[in-house]
C-alpha cells in the first residue's frame, strides 16, 4: 500500500485500532535466516509510516509492519477500498465522475 493512500485511510478511520489486515512480516526461520511470511493481523498502534500488530490467535507476539507490506485491510485490496471511498491510489481525492443511474424518461408518451 502506498504511504500517502495509508495516511487518508488514517484520516478516513478505515484503517484504525483494532481494525483486521494481511500483511507481509519478517520473523526467524530455520539458522536464524530472516524470511518473510504472510499473516493475518490485528492493528494496536498507528504510527506515520508503520503499525504495530499482533496475529488474532496469539496477542503475545507483537509485530512493526510498515504501511507498504500491507496486503489487504479488512479483506480488501487497497486499491479497490481507495476506489470505494473515492480515492486515487496515491490518496488523492478522484475526479468526479458521472455515476451509473436510471435514464430520464420523455413525458408526454
Amino acid at each position: 500500500m502506498n504511504l500517502k493512500l495509508a495516511n487518508k485511510l488514517k484520516e478516513k478511520n478505515i484503517l484504525h485500532k483494532d481494525g483486521k489486515i494481511f500483511g507481509t512480516i519478517r520473523t526467524k526461520g530455520i539458522g536464524d535466516e530472516h524470511i518473510r511470511k504472510n499473516k493475518d493481523l490485528i492493528i494496536t498502534e498507528l504510527h506515520d509510516d508503520f503499525c504495530m500488530c499482533f496475529p488474532p490467535r496469539d496477542p503475545s507476539m507483537i509485530y512493526r509492519i510498515h504501511y507498504t507490506d500491507i496486503i489487504t485491510v479488512g479483506g480488501m485490496e487497497p486499491d479497490r477500498l481507495a476506489k470505494a471511498y473515492e480515492l486515487e491510489t496515491d490518496g488523492s481525492p478522484m475526479a468526479p465522475r458521472k455515476k451509473p443511474g436510471r435514464k430520464p424518461q420523455p413525458h408526454g408518451i
